[in-house]
C-alpha cells in the first residue's frame, strides 16, 4: 500500500470459478480475467482439498435445502424482469435462460482460507459422481460459444434467482470446482449460503 491522500477504494475484482482437482498436482493453471467479469475456468488445485472417492461419503456432504440449477444463459439485460426471465439475486439483472441441469446434493462445499494459491478466500465444490458427467457436457457446450457473449455464461440458480452467472472458458469434466476472487471470509460464507439455499 502506498501512502497518499484519501481516495475511494477501487471496486474489487469479480470472482471466477475453476476446477478440476488433480491428484499429486502442484502447479496452478492461472486464468487471467478482466475487471467486472465472472469466469468459469479450469485450474489445477492441490489434491488434498477436493479428493473425494466415489465409494466414500465426505464428512461435509451437503443435502441442499433448495434445488441448485446450472443453466445456459441466452441473454442478460440490466434492470428488473418486467415479464418472464429469471432475476439476479440482487434484482439488478434479468436473465433469459436455456436448458441446464438440477442437483439436489453436493458431495462437498466449503470455504478455504488464503493459501499458496492466492491471498483471499476461495470456495471449493465437489459434485456427486452422478452429476459430474452431465455438468461436464453442459460446460463443454457453453464454453463453445463466442467469448464475451451471454451464451458463454452459466447461470447458477437457486430459488428462482441467479446467484451468479460466470463465463465458461473450457469444459469442467471432473466435478471438482473452485470459486476464486476477492472473497473475505464473510463473502465466501455468504455465497455458500446462497448456493446451498440457506441464506
Amino acid at each position: 500500500m502506498v501512502a497518499g491522500p484519501p481516495q475511494s477504494p477501487p471496486p474489487p475484482p469479480s470472482p471466477y470459478v475453476s476446477g478440476p482437482a488433480r491428484r499429486g498436482s502442484r502447479t496452478p493453471l492461472i486464468i487471467a480475467i478482466g475487471a467486472g467479469a465472472l469466469v468459469l475456468a479450469v485450474a489445477v488445485v492441490f489434491g488434498a482439498f477436493l479428493l473425494v472417492q466415489d465409494d466414500e461419503e465426505p464428512a461435509n456432504a451437503r443435502r441442499l435445502t433448495a434445488s441448485l440449477g446450472f443453466q445456459r444463459v441466452v441473454s442478460s439485460t440490466p434492470g428488473a424482469c418486467a415479464s418472464g426471465g429469471t432475476p439476479s439475486s440482487d434484482g439488478k439483472t434479468c436473465h433469459r435462460l436455456g436448458p441446464g441441469m438440477t442437483v439436489h446434493e453436493l458431495a462437498e462445499i466449503r470455504a478455504v482460507p488464503p493459501d499458496t494459491r492466492g491471498p483471499t478466500w476461495t470456495i471449493l465444490i465437489t459434485l456427486r459422481p452422478s452429476d459430474a458427467t452431465t455438468f461436464g457436457e453442459l460446460t463443454r457446450q457453453v464454453s463453445a460459444a463466442p467469448p464475451g457473449t451471454p451464451a458463454r455464461q452459466l447461470a447458477i440458480v437457486v430459488g428462482g434467482k441467479v446467484v451468479s452467472a460466470p463465463e465458461v472458458l473450457q469444459p469442467l469434466t471432473s466435478g471438482d470446482v473452485e470459486i476464486s476472487g476477492q472473497f473475505t471470509q464473510d463473502g465466501a460464507t455468504s455465497l455458500i449460503a446462497q448456493i446451498t439455499g440457506t441464506g
